[in-house]
């Protein structure tokens, strides 16, 4: 599950007209399993960046039954630069369960029906598969 302030605002709208579009909410985490396979782009000057979009929920316990069920899902998407972006197109694909850590954004725009739109983005510094659930092998890179 996320955490940090800005987890406590995803999907919420933005409140004030004077907000930039792109606002920094602090330091964060999340683990969730990924809804596609990580797409990696390029800026105009050549910069990798990959977008990985993670569903996260909470299991809680049901009162009446007893029994743990799934919580509510939250959508989040992670945005990774340069080889931590290309790391994660290689190794991960939908499905997996992943852990990462970085800093969250909000990032607000007007849509083409004139309402404003808010999302929450975490920047990952560091993002990799979750053990919790399966065995990962660390593949490691000579250094130059």
């Amino acid at each position: 599950m996320p955490t940090g302030e800005a987890a406590a605002l995803a999907g919420t709208p933005a409140a004030r007209e004077e907000e930039t579009r792109d606002q920094d909410r602090g330091p964060g985490s999340l683990a969730g399993n990924l809804t596609a396979d990580p797409e990696l782009r390029y800026t105009s000057s050549g910069r990798p960046v990959a977008s990985l979009r993670v569903a996260c929920s909470e299991r809680v316990k049901n009162a009446e039954s007893g029994k743990w069920e799934d919580g509510p899902v939250s959508f989040f998407t992670v945005t990774a630069w340069g080889q931590l972006g290309e790391h994660l197109v290689e190794c991960l694909q939908r499905g997996d369960r992943i852990v990462a850590e970085g800093r969250w954004t909000s990032q607000t725009w007007t849509d083409k029906d004139d309402n404003k739109q808010e999302r929450i983005v975490l920047t990952a510094r560091d993002c990799g598969p979750s053990l919790q659930f399966k065995l990962a092998r660390i593949d490691r890179t000579p250094r130059s």
